[in-house]
């Protein structure tokens, strides 16, 4: 069983390998020059994300013994709180970046 202190470590570890992920993209636009320790390592972050949240994910199925109807839910509707916003809030993103750009450029 994990115990709360090792739950908050691992969600922890995860953060950090988002913004190591983060750090290594953004190092690629020109206004945004981020040379960090972390930057550099972010196709192994993407490796420990994924693999930290597969043994999270697993964990929590043997401790809940859901089935694989309500696994389905619970996945779904995680997936979807994060994907809403994003398609909501992409757009937007996009439309006033776009307007900083055009008045940038002077046109």
């Amino acid at each position: 069983m994990i115990n709360r202190s090792f739950s908050l470590y691992l969600d922890l570890v995860r953060f950090l390998a988002t913004l190591t992920v983060l750090l290594f993209h953004a190092s690629g636009f020109e206004f945004m020059k981020v040379d960090t320790v972390l930057g550099h390592y972010g196709r192994e972050a993407v490796i420990v994300f994924f693999v930290l949240s597969s043994f999270v994910i697993a964990y929590t199925v043997d401790q809940e013994n859901c089935t694989l109807f309500e696994y389905a839910i619970h996945r779904i509707s995680r997936i979807y709180l994060v994907v809403i916003p994003a398609l909501i809030l992409t757009p937007m993103a996009d439309w006033i970046g776009a307007r900083i750009g055009h008045f940038c450029d002077g046109s």
